[in-house]
């Protein structure tokens, strides 16, 4: 059996992927600073990440322990593949583009992580399009240095977070 968010609209911008359930693992990550995203009253959180290198792999992980939805989004096909036991969605797409973001219904996660690390003007960007331009709740942004957050925080992210 396959899981696919259903408000997801195929679009020529994006590549779906399709996965399936069998064979999630638990890998033993830290995932109490995690477990703020989720309510205290047990309700399902979705989130999406955008990139998915080295922190975007162990964030999907750990999300993954929290037993929510997440969907996973990277420019290279090779990313994603093996975060596909994680996830209910995976897309493979470039996300600085709106008419990628838009196909990926927003304003329905309760986070958007954006942990894109070898091009800071890309994370800037998809940032402020989540924000301003798709209606996310809530958008974290991952910055390696403290004025990469002043950058982020102008632009829309709520929270940055330093891996």
């Amino acid at each position: 059996m396959a899981f696919i968010f259903s408000n997801f609209s195929e679009s020529p911008c994006t590549r779906p992927v399709t996965l399936s359930p069998a064979g999630i693992r638990k890998d033993n990550y830290n995932i109490d600073e995690l477990n703020k995203f989720k309510d205290s009253d047990d309700i399902m959180k979705s989130f999406l990440i955008i990139g998915m290198g080295h922190f975007g792999h162990h964030l999907c992980r750990s999300l993954a322990e929290t037993d929510c939805e997440i969907m996973i989004v990277d420019k290279n096909e090779e990313a994603i593949e093996d975060m596909l036991p994680y996830v209910v969605s995976a897309k493979i797409g470039d996300c600085t583009n709106i008419e990628v973001l838009k196909t990926f219904d927003i304003p329905s996660f309760d986070t958007c992580f954006v942990c894109i690390g070898e091009n800071f003007q890309n994370s800037l960007e998809i940032t402020s399009l989540l924000k301003d331009e798709c209606g996310a709740k809530k958008v974290i942004s991952k910055a390696d240095r403290d004025i990469q957050e002043k950058f982020l925080l102008k632009n829309g992210a709520d929270e940055v977070i330093y891996p």
